[in-house]
């Protein structure tokens, strides 16, 4: 049984693959949005050099009292942030959430998206722990 690979010449976009390089260096499509939205809810901002405003700092909210507005200010910077460092998305506000576990560090994100160049909306949705 032959494995399905994805077609560099067929795919609208492609990335590094930095997770395991080795067995596919590089990310196609909707594996390197969902890679590019990964790392900047995981990077803080002014972690990156030369980039000083690419990252979000969801850690800050961590420790906060937060309540259903907090959590709509806190999706739409989210949404800003992605749409303002990677032009491929189109972030679809309403259908996106998230949901913050302060006494478990954690925060589950739920950001719904297209992709310019390919008609079909996407959800990426990730837990995000801080300890």
């Amino acid at each position: 049984m032959a494995v399905k690979t994805p077609d560099r010449f067929n795919s609208k976009y492609s990335d590094l693959n930095p997770y395991s390089p080795k067995k596919a260096p590089l990310l196609f499509d909707i594996d390197s949005i969902y890679q590019s939205i990964d790392n900047m809810l995981n990077t803080m901002k002014s972690e990156r050099l030369f980039r000083p405003n690419y990252g979000i700092d969801l850690q800050e909210y961590l420790f906060d009292l937060i309540d259903k507005d907090t959590c709509l200010l806190l999706i739409k910077e989210i949404s800003l942030q992605v749409e303002n460092n990677d032009p491929r998305i189109d972030v679809d506000l309403p259908n996106s959430e998230i949901d913050v576990f302060p006494d478990e560090y954690r925060m589950d994100v739920y950001l719904t998206f297209k992709i310019k160049g390919i008609d079909q909306s996407f959800q990426y949705q990730n837990s995000i722990t801080y300890k």
